[in-house]
């Protein structure tokens, strides 16, 4: 059988492109309007969860479920690496809703209402002031520098530097 393409076959051939094209496109716009309207949602919470912490009145086991989420989530260790595509960040993504339901159960929901309308309406909220964050930087820094000399130093790599 012999295959003979005319204009009219190619033109409806990419006529069906075009408009695949397109369906596609729709779709693939639709799915990244539901999951960044999915991250903002979870920003807010990340950002009333860091204005809760800081509150008085917050019962000390929030306050550490908070501080347990939050080190997992910009942790570089977790159950599934990052470095996996697309499979890495479900445990992070799977971790926010249930820390979130298990703070709420913890933490009076007056204060967590009222914490949140702080948040909602300051949306330029400074969350991290002073010279903390920049000392934990550094300090996360020199450790990874540190543990990266004694890695070294376990393998058996020679160096100048002393430690």
């Amino acid at each position: 059988m012999v295959y003979s393409f005319t204009c009219l076959n190619l033109l409806n051939y990419i006529d069906w492109l075009f408009n695949s094209i397109v369906k596609a496109q729709a779709v693939l716009k639709k799915i990244y309007r539901k999951w960044r309207s999915w991250v903002n949602h979870w920003h807010g919470e990340i950002k009333v969860l860091i204005v809760l912490v800081k509150h008085p009145e917050v019962p000390k086991k929030s306050k550490f479920l908070v501080f347990f989420l939050l080190s997992y989530i910009f942790s570089p260790i977790d159950l599934i690496p990052d470095f996996i595509p697309i499979f890495g960040h479900w445990d992070d993504f799977a971790a926010i809703p249930i820390f979130m339901a298990l703070i709420n159960r913890v933490t009076p929901k007056t204060l967590i209402d009222e914490v949140r309308a702080e948040v909602e309406n300051n949306p330029h909220l400074s969350l991290f002031k002073g010279k903390g964050p920049k000392i934990a930087a550094v300090t996360i820094l020199v450790l990874w520098v540190w543990l990266s000399f004694l890695m070294l130093k376990w393998l058996g790599v020679e160096s100048h530097l002393p430690i």
